[in-house]
């Protein structure tokens, strides 16, 4: 099978089970006790003009399968619904505002989370049950055990409360102004204006929160990494390499890495689809402006539209990372595209 035929295929693959996952999401907004409208309406569920506005406009009087095919072909039509934090704004269109806050806090986490757990994890693994073998592990069990929220919490008490080293909140200073909108990223804006100043700023405020979300990342990749360099550095051909007389560094990284890297890779694609569902404590904590801290306004003023156009993005980027991961897969492996 060609690599195109492959890829073709697994995005195929990808469309029912979004469909899925959208049937699952109409199926536990009508499993909701009481009436519909007043869930989706929340505080304004009194309103009478509002509730014959959203009986009207989600076709909540007709039959259930109805009214599930009139919100299959509006999401795929990019219609999420209203929002009512935001006064009735497109859900779609906030969503498409914020994102790119979000991505770049997960993108800056990932660069930094990514390679940082794949050295320690091989480091970890040749070192074993040596002091550095502890420590790697330890940051590992740091990483999974303590919760994303936890850790912004104490980064924020200690960098920020005590010695003002890194800003409280936000995503730029509020006296100055942010970077022309080019791409949403402050970072990428920045550096195409050749703004060093906002650069310089954009980076300020985000390492923080960055860190935050990366280090639950690594303790996975860590660990993922360390138990697969451990099976194949005792395998039978990294035996006859070193029996050959090949250079522990060439066995380690030429050998062993490309074979020990399949289930990592398949661990960072599913961490890195997760890291967006984590943004909503670590946007709330640093007052981020992305879609966790939409989702998060959303759930407190029972904006149901809000939040399924939080749970869609979230189902959307797991299925594309997911997606990323399997074409990489078959890229580093070809007997997976092959079938063997």
């Amino acid at each position: 099978m060609k690599m195109w035929e492959y890829v073709v295929r697994r995005i195929l693959f990808i469309i029912p089970i979004l469909i899925g996952v959208l049937a699952f999401t109409f199926v536990i907004s009508h499993l909701v006790p009481g009436d519909p409208v007043g869930v989706y309406l929340g505080r304004m569920a009194d309103d009478p003009i509002m509730r014959a506005r959203i009986e009207e406009r989600y076709h909540f009087n007709d039959p259930p399968l109805d009214q599930f095919i009139y919100y299959l072909v509006g999401v795929f039509q990019g219609d999420l619904g209203e929002s009512l934090v935001y006064r009735n704004r497109p859900v779609a269109e906030i969503i498409m505002q914020k994102l790119p806050a979000t991505l770049e806090l997960v993108i800056a986490a990932s660069i930094f989370a990514i390679p940082a757990g794949i050295y320690l994890g091989i480091l970890s693994a040749t070192k074993r049950n040596t002091w550095v073998d502890a420590v790697s592990r330890f940051i590992a069990l740091i990483g999974i055990s303590v919760p994303t929220f936890f850790l912004a919490l104490v980064l924020q008490l200690a960098l920020v409360s005590n010695i003002h080293l890194f800003p409280l909140d936000g995503r730029f200073p509020n006296y100055l102004d942010p970077p022309a909108t080019i791409t949403g990223f402050y970072l990428i804006d920045s550096a195409v204006a050749l703004d060093i100043r906002s650069f310089f700023f954009s980076a300020y405020y985000l390492f923080l929160p960055a860190f935050a979300l990366g280090f639950s990342i690594i303790g996975y990749i860590l660990r993922m990494m360390r138990s697969s360099m451990l099976e194949v550095m005792s395998s039978d051909y990294v035996r006859s390499a070193r029996a050959k007389g090949v250079a522990e560094r060439q066995v380690i990284y030429r050998h062993a890495l490309k074979n020990a890297f399949g289930p990592t890779l398949t661990i960072s694609g599913l961490t890195i689809g997760g890291a967006i569902s984590y943004t909503v404590f670590v946007e709330r904590i640093f007052g981020w402006p992305g879609i966790g801290e939409f989702a998060v306004s959303s759930v407190e003023e029972l904006d149901y539209a809000g939040i399924l156009g939080f749970t869609i993005v979230v189902t959307i980027a797991f299925l594309v990372a997911n997606l990323i991961v399997d074409i990489l897969y078959a890229y580093i492996d070809p007997q997976v595209r092959l079938g063997g």
